[in-house]
């Protein structure tokens, strides 16, 4: 089999906060040798790329996965097989060293799933394969004490199929079916609790509302508590935050009713939340509507808020977690808008039409709002963005605490990466825009899908499609992975 054609880069760059001198690694994956590449940045410093390969066989496909030592160093590479249309759908790491790969696709009316375990030291794998007939959604997997559980809606006839595996190491999976007509908003408790609690709304029935979702392992039973004082809004995603010392923070966003949209991408937000439970218990719970954070309410209306300013809706994608400094939480969110553009056209009759045409998701702000472990609001900011456009809803902007009194927003885009950093609700800011190198005499002719993610202290993925012209005059297209530090 034919493997794709990697090309390892060390390259002078100049990407810091102050001093502006930095190294960058670079990575790149030739397109006409694999055709999708999925980059898993872990925390224990390795990088995995999963790269489906552009070759076919008569039945499966092959994928490619290479694992990376910090600042890009090839540690190994492992070769499997997977049906056609398979996607890798979600991912997680136990204990630092074993990496769980979760791939699936639709099949009739009912799901097959694929989850490989791959010993990063060792490159052992072990896969299990489960077909169902059913339907069935699973919304979150998680990993404790040996057991694999997967938390969805639909999955009772997935256990007997699971209970068939026979895997070493005395691993197990578990599915635990969610209620009917349900949607996690998020996992609150930790592993090393003797039960596993979700927050769920029950959107139609007779439960109808918000819950409490407990699972005793000890018990191999569940609990639903109600918080009814959550009914009166719709939380679009909520993400833990273990800040508080007795118990959990919950920060999100919210839109006021009990709307049901078919998914959060079509919600428009109303406002943020931050919620603590302690145990079984809702013990505080503040929703600020947008209107109350005035530098945000000045960087979308142009206009000052006022006690009397009407109430704001936009599209926000909520980052996965939330940044701690000084007593702090910061809760950080970038809005977007939809955009379409016309084209005409005449039909056999020689009538003109129009035509919409799906164009990406615009980022256009990333917000920040501090909090102190009350739930009260402290202070906000915001960065304008420009040019960052998406083929799905994803982030694109990344926070970080600089280890003094700032927290910093950066983006990437077409070959230069731009930084701000911002100190409570201060309009002064301090931007820096850098620019990527690659190898000299070479140039980016074209750029897509441009993202820039967090991977560990102040190191950071930089990651994208490029179309370059070579030292050597000819054309390559790639997918491309810079390693960058802020010092």
């Amino acid at each position: 089999m034919k493997l794709p054609v990697l090309l390892f880069l060390f390259l002078l760059s100049s990407f810091d906060l102050s001093s502006q001198s930095s190294k960058t690694a670079r990575i790149e994956v030739l397109e006409q040798s694999a055709d999708r590449v999925y980059s898993l940045p872990l925390e224990n410093k390795m990088l995995v790329l999963v790269e489906h390969l552009q070759k076919k066989s008569s039945n499966d496909e092959p994928w490619l996965i290479e694992v990376f030592k910090p600042n890009f160093q090839k540690f190994s590479a492992k070769e499997i097989l997977l049906p056609p249309e398979f996607v890798l759908t979600d991912h997680f790491l136990q204990n630092d060293s074993i990496l769980w790969l979760y791939f699936n696709y639709p099949k009739g009316k009912g799901t097959v799933i694929q989850f490989f375990r791959l010993n990063l030291l060792t490159m052992q794998l072990i896969n299990t394969e489960v077909i169902v007939s059913k339907p069935n959604v699973i919304q979150k997997i998680v990993f404790i004490d040996n057991q694999v559980f997967l938390l969805g809606v639909g999955l009772s006839e997935m256990q007997s199929k699971l209970d068939a595996f026979k895997l070493p190491y005395d691993l197990s999976f578990k599915a635990l079916d969610l209620p009917q007509n349900s949607r996690l908003i998020s996992l609150l408790s930790n592993p090393y609790l003797p039960y596993i609690q979700l927050l769920i709304q029950i959107t139609k029935g007779e439960q109808e509302g918000y819950y409490l979702w407990n699972y005793y392992r000890s018990k191999l039973e569940t609990k639903l508590i109600a918080l009814p004082q959550l009914n009166s809004y719709f939380l679009i995603e909520g993400n833990k935050h273990n800040h508080s010392t007795s118990g959990i923070l919950l920060l999100g966003n919210y839109m006021i009713g009990q709307g049901k949209p078919s998914s959060k991408e079509m919600v428009n937000t109303e406002g943020f939340f931050i919620a603590h439970f302690q145990g079984d218990s809702l013990t505080n719970f503040k929703a600020y509507p947008l209107s109350e954070f005035k530098n945000i309410y000045l960087a979308m209306t142009g206009k000052t808020a006022t006690g009397k300013s009407s109430p704001l809706k936009y599209q926000l994608l909520l980052h996965e977690k939330g940044y701690s400094f000084n007593d702090q939480i910061v809760l950080a969110a970038e809005s977007y808008t939809t955009e379409y553009h016309y084209e005409s056209n005449f039909d056999a009759r020689g009538y003109m039409y129009q035509t919409e045409v799906f164009d990406g998701y615009q980022t256009q702000h990333c917000f920040l709002a501090s909090f102190n472990e009350n739930g009260d609001l402290l202070w906000n900011n915001y960065m304008p963005v420009s040019n960052v456009r998406s083929d799905y809803v994803q982030q694109n902007i990344t926070a970080f605490n600089d280890h003094n009194e700032n927290m910093v927003m950066a983006y990437y885009n077409q070959g230069s990466v731009t930084n701000l950093e911002v100190q409570s609700n201060a309009t002064e800011f301090k931007r820096n825009t850098n620019k990527l190198e690659v190898l000299a005499g070479e140039s980016i002719i074209n750029e897509q899908m441009g993202q820039m993610v967090h991977w560990y202290d102040n190191y950071f993925l930089v990651s994208g499609y490029q179309i370059i012209y070579g030292l050597n005059s000819k054309k390559r297209k790639v997918f491309y992975f810079n390693l960058v530090t802020f010092d």
